[in-house]
């Protein structure tokens, strides 16, 4: 984690200083002037971000576990992604099991996994043409399991046991701190369920989320 933290941030604190001391040259021109503080304060967000999510993964902001609907998370996230511009190419898919389980989670929380997790998705094939992705929700026994999976390119057999750890990111330098898994992670084992990798039957990546349902009354067979 130390190693991650040290690479993470020292990227955007290199460039800072070598930004520093150009602007400290007198001789620079006016438009280079500009566009170096637009650069510093690119550097000096991505720093900002790379604290804030590291403060979410060490100390998380908590709601209270409760019976969550799986069904209207799950919609509500494909809402709220259904704007941003890497779904501008992506068609974005939802099978709910119709009938309603509630599960144990924090509700806003479980809801920005599901977000992560569909963003992840879409930004997977920012270089295809066209691409799925598909949020779905199905019962087991004693559990809800959530779903996002896409048409993407997938993820390397030999990579796979690393996408959960903080700093992993198989994202060019300067694009998201990977820490978003490590983060949906910690959460979900929280609400005692699991988080992992599935087989997509769109030949991309697939996250499954297990969680309890939050009456055993709800038990299917």
């Amino acid at each position: 984690l130390a190693a991650g933290i040290a690479h993470e941030v020292g990227n955007p604190l290199a460039a800072l200083v070598g930004f520093v001391q150009l602007l400290s040259n007198d001789r620079i021109p006016e438009a280079k002037k500009k566009e170096v503080h637009e650069r510093l304060e690119k550097e000096l967000n991505r720093i900002g971000e790379i604290i804030g999510r590291l403060l979410a993964y060490a100390r998380p902001a908590r709601e209270a576990v409760v019976a969550v609907d799986a069904a209207e998370s799950a919609r509500s996230a494909a809402e709220l992604v259904r704007a941003d511009r890497v779904f501008r190419t992506v068609d974005l898919e939802l099978e709910l099991d119709e009938k309603v389980m509630t599960v144990r989670a924090e509700p806003n929380a479980l809801r920005q996994v599901l977000v992560n997790l569909l963003l992840n998705a879409a930004e997977a094939m920012e270089d295809l043409e066209r691409g799925t992705v598909r949020v779905g929700l199905v019962a087991r026994r004693r559990h809800a399991l959530l779903y996002v999976e896409d048409s993407g390119p997938g993820i390397p057999s030999e990579l796979r046991h690393e996408i959960f750890e903080p700093f992993f990111t198989t994202r060019e330098v300067g694009k998201g701190t990977g820490l978003g898994l490590s983060v949906c992670h910690g959460l979900v084992r929280g609400w005692g369920g699991d988080i992992r990798l599935g087989t997509s039957s769109l030949g991309g990546a697939r996250f499954e989320v297990e969680l309890p349902f939050s009456g055993s009354g709800q038990e299917t067979p």
